[in-house]
């Protein structure tokens, strides 16, 4: 938050309407209503993940917190897709499996040969 104040005092003032004019970007913000209720849900989503993360952590274990905070991507797709905010891509999958592949690793859930 303190770097938007800097970034519109250094570049915003001279660009209007620009990346970095930030009255311009909290009007639009305020304007449009499914701009500013979406936020709210993300903001209320990442709230109540990290709430019950700190509580999985509190009883279980880190590892398991980062085993499920993997499937925050998932869900996070799935919600994409539902929405149709975005196509259904193999790509993404096997991206998916690499994620907790490597997680499982660096967890050391499961070991390497060597």
């Amino acid at each position: 938050m303190t770097a938007i104040p800097i970034l519109y005092l250094a570049i915003g003032r001279s660009h209007p309407g620009g990346y970095f004019d930030a009255p311009v970007g909290f009007d639009q913000i305020v304007q449009n209503p499914s701009v500013w209720q979406t936020s709210i849900y993300i903001m209320l989503s990442i709230a109540m993940f990290n709430y019950f993360g700190l509580s999985v952590t509190r009883y279980l274990s880190a590892t398991s917190r980062a085993t499920i905070d993997t499937c925050r991507t998932l869900f996070i797709w799935m919600t994409s897709l539902a929405l149709s905010w975005e196509t259904f891509s193999w790509i993404q999958v096997i991206g998916f499996v690499i994620l907790v592949y490597g997680t499982f690793v660096y967890n050391r859930v499961i070991t390497l040969p060597f």
